[in-house]
């Protein structure tokens, strides 16, 4: 569409359902060709910040001794990774909305137990980004040994993961010898303030992370502050066409998510 400075505004109502977008930027970094009187050069749709498109998880979480945790999780995702996460429901019949979201929950772990939902309208899409709040608790999360419990926080655990379409990139690949497509450029920033009980002290924790490439960029930071652990993640993609050269910092980013998955971290309990 020409707007009254002369500049054209691309817009495609295909892409409008269920999107905060009147253009996709899952278009981004294609070429297109306008059809103008005068004719028109060769261009390229430009990349869209991934602050465009975050996803933003933050968690208050409590240890029991026994081994339970409690947990309020709450996310707030915009742009493409709105549209990913509500299509948990729009992608389904109202009827089927609390089940699938119950379903992906239920992916932390086999007792998992909600305790309660909340999430905005999924058909409201121009009112205000997806959000979704869950209160939880899950038994015997973390497993005892003596005085002492092993488990994985639940911010290192790639909640969600059906909208990070990185995480499903084999990263064993040494290099590529084509240039690889992701949905979308993104941001995914992770917070978690974990109660622990009284006395208690944490050792193993992941090392501190601060990797800033040109075209994929990891941190992670882990603390232990009284009877509390503090953990923040954010990992953030450029782009969406990335290039061979792109691959060194998309590969240790999303490498270092997933592995932060599998960390086990040590709760020590006061004798």
């Amino acid at each position: 569409v020409k707007l009254r400075n002369g500049e054209y505004k691309m817009l495609d109502p295909t892409w409008v359902p269920f999107t905060r977008e009147l253009w996709s930027s899952r278009e981004q970094q294609q070429n297109y060709l306008m059809g103008l009187p005068n004719g028109a050069d060769l261009m390229e749709i430009p990349i869209s910040s991934p602050d465009n498109h975050y996803i933003k998880i933050n968690i208050k979480s409590e240890l029991q001794t026994n081994g339970t945790l409690k947990a309020k999780i709450s996310l707030e995702a915009e742009g493409q990774s709105d549209a990913a996460i509500r299509s948990i429901f729009t992608y389904s019949v109202k009827e089927q909305w609390e089940s699938n979201l119950i379903n992906q929950l239920g992916k932390i772990h086999p007792l998992v137990q909600i305790d309660s939902l909340h999430f905005t309208d999924p058909y409201a899409y121009r009112e205000t980004p997806v959000q979704i709040t869950a209160l939880l608790s899950i038994p015997n999360y973390a497993i005892k040994t003596g005085n002492s419990s092993i488990f994985v926080p639940l911010s290192m655990k790639n909640l969600f993961d059906y909208a990070q379409s990185h995480l499903f990139f084999d990263t064993s690949l040494v290099d590529r010898k084509y240039a690889f497509v992701d949905r979308c450029s993104r941001v995914v920033e992770i917070s978690e303030s974990l109660q622990l009980p009284l006395g208690t002290t944490i050792s193993n924790l992941p090392a501190t992370v601060n990797y800033a490439g040109k075209a994929a960029s990891f941190w992670f930071e882990s603390k232990q502050e009284n009877e509390t652990l503090i953990i923040t993640e954010k990992i953030r993609l450029e782009e969406r066409v990335y290039t061979t050269q792109d691959w060194p910092d998309f590969k240790t980013t999303v490498s270092n998510q997933i592995k932060l998955a599998k960390h086990f971290v040590l709760v020590h309990f006061k004798n």
